[in-house]
């Protein structure tokens, strides 16, 4: 289905802010720069997005939602026999290389540790969700592995793995060992070493 004039609008503008923040941050991209850089007026831009604050929970939301889907699209592969390693391997070097994303994300994360509680608890109630989403995944691909150590726990490790492969692919950016990283991540995950 062809996307409309609003999509496409609301689309440009929510790809220019990601940019825009990815390299300049939060505090120093203004809605007027986001305006100008996307070609429109700023009443267009404030008819999508109200609120500089909006405009942000946008952009974390479908952060988490790419992600999501990128790690959905991993667990049906598992699911096809591919091997959990490479699977892993896939995602963690999805994740590393995804600079901007990353960038953008952890620039929402400051802000959301700062001092932007609806920010954080949108963060929160989205990880709730993802958390609940993996387990679910985890449960049904490793039933032996969630029962020793918890659908949930395994969940929270898989984003606290994420998370901290995005923030070290900024500090150090290239030179990730993503196979070490994923047979290291994949042996917790394979059932028939328990």
């Amino acid at each position: 289905m062809p996307e409309t004039k609003e999509e496409s609008v609301k689309a440009r503008i929510l790809r220019v802010a990601r940019n825009l923040i990815a390299q300049q941050g939060i505090y120093k991209t203004s809605l007027a720069e986001i305006s100008r850089e996307a070609g429109i007026s700023r009443g267009t831009l404030f008819y999508y997005f109200p609120s500089k604050q909006d405009l942000l929970y946008q952009i974390m939301e479908e952060s988490i939602q790419e992600l999501t889907e990128k790690v959905v699209a991993d667990i049906k592969e598992i699911q096809s026999n591919t091997k959990t390693r490479d699977i892993f391997y896939l995602l963690l070097r999805y994740i590393g290389e995804s600079h901007a994303l990353n960038q953008t994300n952890f620039h929402l994360f400051q802000e959301a540790m700062a001092k932007n509680q609806r920010l954080k608890k949108r963060f929160q109630e989205s990880y709730r969700q993802w958390q609940s989403l993996m387990g679910e995944h985890i449960c049904q691909l490793f039933p032996k592995t969630a029962a020793r150590y918890g659908p949930q726990n395994l969940a929270a490790l898989m984003l606290a793995l994420i998370d901290g492969v995005g923030l070290q692919s900024l500090l150090e950016y290239g030179s990730l060992d993503y196979k070490a990283l994923a047979r290291a991540i994949a042996g917790i995950f394979q059932e028939d070493s328990l």
